[in-house]
């Protein structure tokens, strides 16, 4: 193994010139950090381990630890996976004022748009804001994955976004009005009413102008019936319409309460 040779070459040291220029607890931590780094590498927690490593790679340590600790180091850097956050409102206007949490501890400066490195593995995602719902994600990280982006929408919290009761109109003498909506379907539905009556009417009309006042006693049954078909139509529309309007304004007028 690297380490016990590693300890080989330290014991190895004591009897030379460099050895007895290095102080012993130097020499200790060296070693230290040498076998944790290797350790903390095994088990993927990659930032502690490259925090080992930036020690053991010091010059003060023996040349055969320094050499594997630098090179260690390098592949740990390239491995370290890391990740961009973003929060947008849901208009797609970036949000600035968010509090970032990565399994459970909070990110400085989070949304400045610079990786934010991470041990491989699973880790959830929290953006808090004050005026916002949370928003929680869980993301899987791998070795060497540079700048995964987590972007979220953060819509705004329930105090926030509660319609607000619709208004109740006063009349002179004091009462309140409030329309129900049953009466401003009954207003729809008598709209549409209108606009039949009123296209089935003209539509009826000019058929029997251009059809059926030319051709007066040999007109075809066809088209007589499509004429009174349209007639028809015309006045059961209207006959939807008046009933609509009137239920609608009964409505209105029940509703009024003082």
């Amino acid at each position: 193994m690297r380490f016990a040779g590693f300890v080989a070459s330290l014991l190895a040291a004591t009897v030379s010139s460099e050895a007895m220029a290095t102080p012993s607890a130097e020499r200790a931590t060296c070693a230290s950090s040498y076998e944790q780094a290797q350790r903390l590498r095994r088990a993927e927690e990659l930032l502690a381990a490259r925090s080992m490593l930036l020690v053991c790679s010091r010059d003060a340590c023996p040349d055969v630890a320094r050499r594997d600790c630098i090179q260690w180091l390098g592949e740990v850097e390239e491995a370290i996976p890391s990740a961009t956050f973003a929060a947008r409102a849901p208009d797609g206007q970036d949000l600035l004022d968010v509090r970032v949490l990565v399994d459970g501890a909070p990110v400085p400066d989070p949304l400045n748009g610079k990786p934010v490195q991470m041990d491989p593995g699973e880790h959830r995602i929290r953006f808090e804001r004050s005026s916002s719902q949370p928003v929680e994600r869980v993301i899987l990280l791998r070795e060497g994955e540079h700048a995964r982006s987590v972007e979220v929408i953060m819509a705004p919290s329930a105090a926030v976004s509660a319609p607000q009761p619709a208004p109740r109109h006063e009349d002179g003498a004091g009462s309140r009005v409030q329309v129900p909506w049953s009466a401003w379907a009954l207003v729809g539905l008598g709209t549409v009413g209108l606009s039949s009556f009123l296209y089935f009417g003209i539509s009826g009309r000019s058929e029997q102008v251009h059809d059926l006042d030319p051709c007066r006693g040999t007109c075809s049954a066809s088209a007589i019936d499509s004429v009174r078909r349209k007639y028809l139509v015309a006045d059961v529309s209207l006959g939807i319409a008046v009933v609509s309007f009137a239920a609608a304004a009964w409505l209105t007028l029940a509703s009024r309460r003082r």
